[in-house]
């Protein structure tokens, strides 16, 4: 069954298709039109029962599995600030994906994001950043040298393995109330306040001290995709106002937040990360 709706949005027309196909899934396919390009967002949503999206050579379709975590909302925004115009997402939540013999094939880790674009897989979210950003960007997220380009990724890792590693486990441990290594709850807030919460401040001065000669991004004047995953970590400090440790709260981070203030002023930043909670 397909069905067909049709709405107004600041004067350009915008079509709903839905197309029911079997008992398995649902597509639902967003259209603009507008004078300058078509830009279109399909979700699908199915039972998970087999692999929404199948193998194709044909690249620039980006499609995503897994419902909107912390990383998914990287390289959606990623992808937005690149200009990507078709993206397909299959928002299966991760117990389900795990549950499935077609998704561990396609990611043995069992993590999301895990990206296709034609026959090319991927499933690490800086990876994704960099393959959107050299692909699709034009230019304008990825660096023209080499040097630029190990820096960019230099503090790509830096979000993830000293700011994120060290953040997680508080904000498991505050706001789940869950142990991050165990997975189990309660949390050992002991542990947390002496153990993580001081590599977690450690890690936010490090940043504080690049930023602090008042450049506007993580690379300059520029923004590129240096800023992405640690933008979404400081997202994340924002909301939930330093875990409720005054030495994590943004006024010790003076030029973090200057600099976090200017992604926030960005469309695809609150397109893909403001709405994702914390």
């Amino acid at each position: 069954m397909i069905r067909i709706s049709e709405f107004f949005l600041l004067c350009l027309p915008i079509y709903i298709i839905s197309l029911h196909i079997g008992k398995d899934r649902t597509i639902t396919i967003l259209y603009i039109k507008n004078r300058r390009r078509r830009r279109t967002m399909s979700r699908v949503q199915i039972n998970a029962s087999s692999d929404p999206f199948q193998a194709t050579e044909n690249t620039g379709t980006l499609k995503f599995y897994g419902q909107s975590t912390s990383r998914v909302c990287k390289v959606l925004w990623c992808a937005a600030e690149a200009g990507v115009i078709n993206i397909e997402r299959a928002e299966i939540p991760l117990p389900k994906l795990q549950a499935k013999e077609w998704y561990y094939k396609l990611n043995p880790k069992l993590t999301v994001p895990t990206m296709r674009d034609g026959p090319l897989v991927l499933n690490e979210s800086n990876t994704i950043v960099q393959y959107i950003s050299s692909t699709y960007s034009k230019g304008k997220l990825y660096p023209d040298n080499s040097a630029d380009v190990a820096l960019c990724m230099q503090w790509l890792e830096y979000g993830e393995t000293t700011i994120a590693s060290s953040q997680t486990p508080v904000w498991f441990g505050v706001t789940k109330d869950i142990n991050h290594k165990t997975k189990k709850s309660p949390a050992d807030m002991d542990f947390v306040r002496g153990y993580d919460l001081p590599k977690s401040i450690k890690a936010w001065k490090g940043f504080e001290q690049h930023m602090s000669d008042g450049r506007s991004y993580v690379m300059g004047n520029k923004f590129c995709m240096a800023d992405f995953t640690i933008g979404i970590q400081a997202n994340r400090l924002k909301k939930c106002d330093g875990f409720g440790f005054d030495e994590l709260k943004l006024k010790n981070f003076p030029y973090t937040s200057f600099w976090l203030d200017r992604l926030e002023a960005r469309p695809a930043f609150q397109k893909y990360v403001l709405p994702f909670g914390a």
